[in-house]
């Protein structure tokens, strides 16, 4: 339809027309999750049932760029300095 790409993530990457999506929480089929609050650092959480980690922001609270952790864009906000150790 010619419309533009309204970015969501870092890479420009977004969706095409007029939908908006609310500061929240949403889940796998992108759908808003009434009664969902996000982690602090997340104005936008996804793709889950319930994505209300550190590692499920879509979009930060302090406009910086989300680091992803999922293939489909998900990750945490700020900087994360990791203890020695192993991780799983």
């Amino acid at each position: 339809d010619n419309s533009d790409v309204i970015p969501i993530w870092s890479d420009g990457t977004g969706y095409c027309g007029t939908r908006i999506f609310e500061p929240g929480c949403y889940n796998y089929d992108h759908d808003f999750i009434p009664n969902c609050s996000c982690h602090p650092t997340c104005e936008r959480c996804g793709y889950d049932d319930a994505p209300v980690g550190g590692i499920n922001c879509i979009t930060c609270a302090d406009n910086s760029d989300v680091l992803p952790v999922y293939a489909d864009g998900a990750g945490y906000c700020g900087t994360r300095i990791f203890e020695p150790g192993c991780y799983n």
